[in-house]
């Protein structure tokens, strides 16, 4: 007869409640504890030793390397899987959130390497359309000028024609007229208006100060600067003859009351249209009386005296010719002068067109100048 078990309670089995979980790695593969072989990814082994203690494995959100072949002979070192080329993430998919820009940010790589960018190709477009347009009137009133002189309506000592005035224009600039060359007659009436203009611009910055800051000083000084700005220089140029004489000193003095007046009525509306609050904010910040002028008030008014200053030119260079009449040998006034006794056109009309071009080019040097002083003007 088969026996029987003995009675009696049969031995506990262990719970999985009460017994901690073997979290231990199952013994390893002979190939694996070999010294020769390579050692598995510890990731690759949880699974299985997961699986075999009945627990169960969640999904893992990243991809887990992949097994060594089983095929593999023991002692040969496993790759780990190399990720997948077309995986890698994309330079314009980084996060928005990260400090660095992506790629689709960065400027365009198809610009090649000579291209101009777009707005420097617009200034420089716009620059070459205003050049354009210059030279183009130029040569419509040459052409016109041309036009009218061979049509003779009226004689060539009244309206000569563009090649006798270049052809003057070559004559005096290697020859001279009246002993002296067209250069130095430039030069002559160029220092005369800087001298001028100099004395003038000085003197009217600092009486316009005091005018516009100074109501008592306005109320003297304002009807008489509006006075002499009233007046044409030629109304006391004799004057200016017999006290100085017929040498230098009356053309600079002419020069210099003909600049001043500018100067002085917007250095002092200029100084009057300070804003109140900038003057009492420097005073808040410990400003004197004497700082006040020269580091609050000028270069608030900085904008309007420039434009005195070119509109005093301007008038300073009108006003040469005058000067010159007396005595203006060398000098374009004088040359002029000298022209018209003798009925030489040619000259008088070179002597025009040279005064108007290097009023052209005094004026476009003020204008840079008031770009260097003042950039913030028009950009409110």
């Amino acid at each position: 007869m088969p026996q029987t078990p003995a009675s009696g309670p049969p031995p506990p089995t262990p719970s999985p409640a009460t017994t901690p979980p073997d979290i231990g790695v199952s013994p390893a593969p002979d190939h694996l504890t070999d010294p020769g072989g390579a050692r598995e990814p510890q990731a690759a082994t949880e699974p299985r030793a997961a699986a075999q203690h009945g627990r169960a494995t969640e999904p893992r959100t990243a991809a887990a390397p992949a097994e060594p072949s089983a095929s593999a002979e023991p002692g040969a070192a496993t790759q780990p899987a190399r990720p997948d080329a077309s995986a890698e993430p994309s330079p314009s998919a980084e996060p928005r959130g990260s400090g660095e820009p992506s790629a689709s940010a960065e400027p365009s790589a198809s610009l090649e390497p000579g291209a101009v960018p777009a707005p420097r190709r617009r200034l420089s477009g716009g620059l070459v359309r205003a050049a354009g347009l210059r030279i183009g009137a130029v040569l419509f009133l040459l052409v016109v000028w041309q036009l009218v002189a061979a049509a003779r309506i009226w004689p060539p000592v009244f309206v000569p024609e563009p090649a006798a005035v270049w052809e003057e224009f070559l004559n005096t600039t290697t020859t001279g007229f009246s002993d002296y060359t067209l250069q130095e007659h430039l030069l002559a009436s160029l220092r005369r208006i800087l001298l001028g203009c100099l004395y003038g611009i000085t003197g009217g910055i600092a009486l316009g100060l005091v005018i516009g800051m100074v109501p008592t000083v306005r109320a003297l000084l304002g009807p008489f600067v509006t006075f002499v700005r009233t007046l044409p220089p030629l109304a006391y140029l004799s004057l200016l003859v017999i006290w100085f004489g017929i040498d230098e000193e009356p053309k600079v003095w002419l020069l210099l009351i003909a600049a001043l007046p500018p100067v002085a009525v917007a250095t002092a509306d200029a100084v009057r249209g300070v804003h109140e609050d900038y003057l009492n904010a420097a005073r808040s910040l410990g400003a004197g009386r004497l700082q006040l002028p020269f580091r609050v008030v000028l270069p608030s008014a900085l904008p309007e005296i420039i434009t005195g200053v070119r509109v005093s030119v301007g008038v300073a260079y009108t006003t040469v010719v005058a000067a010159e009449t007396v005595n203006g040998v060398p000098g374009i006034g004088g040359m002029i002068s000298a022209a018209q006794r003798y009925n030489n056109t040619d000259v008088v009309v070179l002597g025009i067109i040279v005064i108007g071009l290097s009023g052209l080019l005094i004026d476009f040097l003020l204008q840079a100048l008031d770009r260097r002083l003042v950039p913030w003007r028009g950009r409110a």
